[in-house]
């Protein structure tokens, strides 16, 4: 959980360098608006995020073994991409992590809105 902080903190302190230490080479990220395959092109795309404020609640860690976790967290936050609004809502998220050597990277990451049920 603390490096799903960490990742959210360099995104809206625009530390790209840093947010790109915390990915594997072959990271994949799926949102709403994109499915990206590798840690350049993640990166790239995230340096149009303006990230305004953020909270992740409700996280939950599943263990698949000793070097392999999945985070999963509700994600409400305000921002800009490509100097548009986000679009107003939660998403539910998920970030499988690995252990590579004695670091913990980010190998998988999915964004869901959180859609409202009909009655």
């Amino acid at each position: 959980m603390n490096q799903e902080h960490k990742i959210f903190e360099a995104i809206k302190n625009k530390n790209m360098k840093a947010f790109g230490e915390m990915l594997t080479d072959d990271a994949v990220n799926i949102d709403p608006q994109s499915l990206l395959w590798d840690k350049a092109s993640i990166v790239k795309y995230l340096t149009n995020l303006v990230m305004d404020q953020y909270s992740l609640n409700d996280m939950k860690v599943s263990w698949f073994d000793k070097d392999c976790a999945a985070v999963t967290y509700r994600f409400s936050g305000t921002g800009s991409m490509n100097g548009e609004a986000l679009p107003p809502g939660d998403l539910y998220a998920t970030t499988i992590w690995v252990k590579r050597g004695n670091k913990w990277l980010a190998r998988y990451h999915q964004e869901t809105p959180i859609m409202p049920m009909d009655k």
